[in-house]
């Protein structure tokens, strides 16, 4: 079994008034990266699509079908690998999925926002393979920076304002 990493980008989402929901999202262009591993994906093999911060909230995450893959068969989840694979998508049907499609998440995990306590990545684990050799797909979280945003105290936010000029 064979892991692979797509790229990544830093955490967003702060702005004046404090934390705020932000959306990130990596797209899989499955011929691309099998040119770029050298190899053909096979059951069992993880792409690493999203690096989650520790004391991130994720609120959502999932998967869109922007082009049905072509081969005889290939399914995949999305979660954590080492952790519950299928947490955001179960068996989702890559090469009879329509363009456009979205992978539906879990009943039993629907309703669960889960909390990073350590960094973390959201991995697409590919449960069924035969001979893929094209496809793409966007990857998604809605996320939410919970870490200390700072002293608000009204006492240090008075240091912050310049001294009158007399």
């Amino acid at each position: 079994m064979a892991a692979y990493t797509a790229a990544d980008l830093p955490a967003q989402g702060k702005g004046s008034r404090g934390p705020a929901p932000y959306l990130v999202e990596r797209e899989l262009d499955i011929a691309a990266q099998i040119t770029e591993n050298g190899a053909d994906y096979a059951a069992g093999d993880t792409e690493t699509m999203i690096n989650v911060p520790k004391g991130t909230a994720i609120l959502a995450s999932g998967i869109e079908v922007l082009t049905s893959a072509t081969g005889t068969t290939g399914t995949v989840d999305l979660g954590f690998t080492g952790g519950v694979v299928d947490k955001y998508v179960d068996g989702l049907d890559i090469v009879g999925a329509s363009d456009g499609d979205y992978g539906s998440t879990p009943a039993a995990e629907a309703a669960q926002i889960m909390i990073t306590t350590a960094a973390d990545t959201i991995d697409l684990k590919f449960v069924t393979e035969d001979a893929l050799t094209a496809g793409k797909l966007r990857v998604w979280a809605v996320l939410m920076d919970i870490n200390a945003i700072g002293d608000k105290h009204a006492a240090i936010a008075a240091n912050d304002v310049a001294p009158a000029q007399t």
